[in-house]
């Protein structure tokens, strides 16, 4: 059982190298990495800065650390559950729209349209499935990597992905109110009064977050959808939705290396079961770091978004795909678990009865 686990607060590179006994581990401070790569170039990338800042590896940040938790304070848990109609809704529109497929494309006609529309609605965007643009959000994740980044033409890239995002964080933003701070964007604009930058940067590294969790949310289904679809639903009797995702997580190697592909494959960050999840506020504040039972290192929205959101929907997703299509089944798994830098494997979905 993950609630029988230990985790450990770590604050620096060797203290994780030695914990996770693998002196091989690549742990970096991304903003230095950054500095140094901009006194090569001779130009400066205050949109990768932007970015960087928000590695769970960069404990020196201290100017955005505020921001960043103005950001986890935005995704407490109440706010969430408020939510929870809003991403029933996508996800079940999302799965009905396959109702007339025999055969479904699991990362492309479930996965990706549920993850992407329902943390689009999150920060407060108009969702864009074109795949030009998801493209820049894949590239954000794929090249936030110290090595690929020395690399000029990778490093360009990734700016080039960036400032894409941000113009279209800037041109699509949905119409609010102007007392409703519910979408991260206007939360932060009207209740902080923060730049548009800075806003796009924090919406950027939500939106990469959640490109993250359409790896993770593929590796679960792809487990449980190999099952037979009576041991599958005995499971499901038997510990509930919510336990048997929890147990797939901890099994497929998810809480070791849920999010390890924001940096690097190569780059390790633990990460807790689900301490937080029924609860009301959010697992960090301005006054209290994150202890143990928080996290194990680091702090940044995407465990907040990691612990909470990401969860809420992977649950709802799990219902509404084995409620719907209880006979669903893959017959041929991945050959290796889905991350960024795995070449795209088409897993096919056979719902036929």
């Amino acid at each position: 059982m993950l609630s029988d686990k230990e985790f450990f607060n770590v604050t620096d590179a060797a203290e994780c190298k030695h914990l996770l006994k693998h002196s091989e581990a690549n742990v970096l401070n991304m903003s230095e990495a950054i500095t140094a790569i901009s006194e090569f170039t001779g130009v400066e990338y205050p949109w990768l800065h932007g970015f960087a800042c928000e590695s769970p590896f960069n404990l020196n940040g201290e100017k955005h650390k505020h921001v960043r938790r103005m950001v986890a304070s935005y995704f407490s848990g109440k706010r969430i559950k408020s939510w929870e109609p809003i991403f029933q809704d996508i996800i079940r529109d999302v799965v009905a729209s396959t109702e007339d497929q025999a055969r479904i494309d699991l990362l492309d006609d479930w996965v990706r349209p549920i993850a992407h529309q329902c943390s689009y609605y999150a920060v407060g965007l108009k969702p864009n499935l074109d795949p030009s643009f998801t493209r820049h959000i894949d590239q954000l994740l794929s090249l936030t990597s110290f090595k690929k980044q020395r690399k000029l033409k990778d490093f360009a890239a990734f700016d080039e992905s960036a400032r894409a995002v941000a113009e279209y964080i800037k041109e699509n933003r949905l119409p609010r109110d102007a007392a409703d701070d519910n979408d991260l964007y206007h939360y932060l604009t009207s209740q902080f009064a923060l730049p548009v930058d800075l806003v796009c940067s924090q919406i950027t590294i939500v939106l990469s977050a959640s490109t993250s969790m359409n790896h993770t949310l593929v590796n679960v289904l792809s487990d449980l959808l190999a099952l037979t679809p009576a041991k599958r639903a005995e499971l499901i009797a038997e510990l509930g939705v919510e336990e048997l995702l929890e147990r797939s997580l901890y099994m497929g190697g998810g809480v070791g290396f849920l999010y390890r592909t924001l940096n690097g494959s190569d780059v390790y960050c633990l990460n807790i079961a689900a301490a937080n999840k029924d609860s009301v506020s959010c697992p960090f504040s301005a006054s209290e770091k994150p202890g143990s039972k928080h996290l194990a290192f680091g702090h940044g929205v995407h465990k907040c978004i990691g612990e909470m959101m990401s969860r809420r929907i992977m649950t709802l997703t799990l219902k509404a795909i084995f409620e719907r299509y209880p006979s669903a089944r893959i017959y041929e798994k991945p050959k290796q678990q889905v991350f960024t830098d795995t070449p795209y494997q088409q897993i096919t979905v056979d719902v036929e009865n």
